[in-house]
């Protein structure tokens, strides 16, 4: 195994509960900080043939592939296990010299996340002032904003730490190299070497929308968090679960409502990450969107 959980408390509870933006479930603290690193454990490389300026062209079945590699190197058996979410705490930790911390990444809660190459000082918010503070970040931190890590936000939280576990994997030989730094910042209008992605950032998939480095670097960081929170051979076995071999897509939106939510249920991903992941698969028509009320055709 790569990664072992600490003893760190005694008592069960049957549902899991928060407290001070730490998860516990059947006496056992959830948390990025409690796994102990194995330096045995080896995370397969971002190996992609196709590369410009050490940005990987990489289609979303090769991100497929690659994260479900990544979860089984992180986890063994983890790919045979059905229902189970896959443990990101365990793939985290399976990154060689990554750190993780949260904070107020900003006053008004738009930014979700960070990555950060390089060592250097960030304004991040002051909560308790109403104003921003400098704070120093060692280099190959990953960061998260105190207020998704709660039980309401939990898929925001997960889908966050995959998409910069993303980051992390396939983009640092793309940022080693000061002109693409420099290119991602004009384009961007970010910080240099850090990633920052906000909710727009998490939204922006639709392949029409890709015309820059950043739109590239953005979407394949997506497209990996759903890969590996939603393992493509765990997602057809929670399909061919829910439908019982008797129905398929095209028999109406009760049938797609009910895949929706098993994703949903046993990846602990928001509905319309499921959706997503779905028609990626080809297990749901492109047509449908989700809506206020469920799924609908458009």
């Amino acid at each position: 195994m790569c990664a072992k959980l600490r003893k760190v408390g005694t008592g069960r509870s049957a549902e899991p509960c928060w407290k001070d933006g730490i998860l516990l479930f059947q006496g056992k603290l959830r948390t990025m900080q409690m796994i102990e690193r194995d330096t045995a454990c080896r995370l397969p490389k971002a190996d992609f043939s196709k590369q410009t300026d050490n940005m990987p062209h990489v289609s979303g079945a090769e991100l497929d592939s690659y994260a479900e590699a990544v979860a089984e190197a992180a986890d063994p058996g983890c790919l045979s296990r059905f229902p189970d979410a896959v443990d990101l705490r365990k793939v985290f930790h399976a990154l060689p010299g990554w750190h993780f911390r949260s904070g107020y990444l900003s006053s008004d809660a738009t930014i979700l996340g960070m990555t950060v190459f390089q060592e250097g000082t960030l304004l991040l918010a002051d909560a308790e002032h109403g104003s921003r503070v400098a704070v120093p970040v060692k280099a190959h931190t990953i960061l998260a904003d105190k207020r998704i890590i709660t039980p309401e936000r939990e898929p925001t939280y997960r889908f966050t730490i995959g998409h910069e576990i993303g980051h992390a994997l396939l983009h640092e030989p793309f940022f080693r190299k000061p002109e693409n730094q420099k290119l991602y910042a004009e384009q961007s209008r970010e910080y240099l070497t850090v990633l920052i992605d906000s909710r727009e950032t998490m939204e922006k998939a639709k392949p029409r929308e890709l015309r820059t480095q950043r739109d590239w670097v953005e979407w394949q960081a997506n497209a990996f968090s759903s890969a590996l929170l939603m393992p493509r051979t765990l997602v057809r076995e929670a399909v061919r679960r829910t439908d019982r071999g008797g129905r398929d897509a095209e028999a109406g939106l009760l049938c797609i409502d009910a895949r929706i939510e098993a994703v949903c249920l046993c990846f602990r991903v928001s509905p319309s990450a499921a959706l997503y992941r779905l028609q990626h698969l080809r297990l749901i028509p492109r047509n449908i969107r989700w809506g206020a009320h469920g799924p609908v055709r458009i």
